[in-house]
């Protein structure tokens, strides 16, 4: 094992790297995943659904904050 502090994912991931192991415990934990909550025998309850939040308008900075960067 490489143990807790294993980086999973970097800048430089490439195929390569790819540890096939890895690749077969994550989808095998995938396809189960997916075919226990098929099988459910209820729906998974959804939740609420809400309106849109308004979006945040644009701010206005101070001139003095922006110093030489205007």
């Amino acid at each position: 094992t490489r143990g807790y502090n294993h980086t999973h994912h970097s800048q430089s991931d490439t195929w390569d790297k790819a540890i096939p192991a890895d690749l077969m415990q994550a989808s095998t934990v995938m396809a189960v995943s997916a075919w226990e909550l098929a099988n459910l025998p209820v729906m998974i309850p959804r939740g609420d659904k809400r309106l849109p939040v308004q979006p945040l308008t644009a701010a206005r900075v101070s001139p003095e904050l922006l110093g030489n960067h205007r």
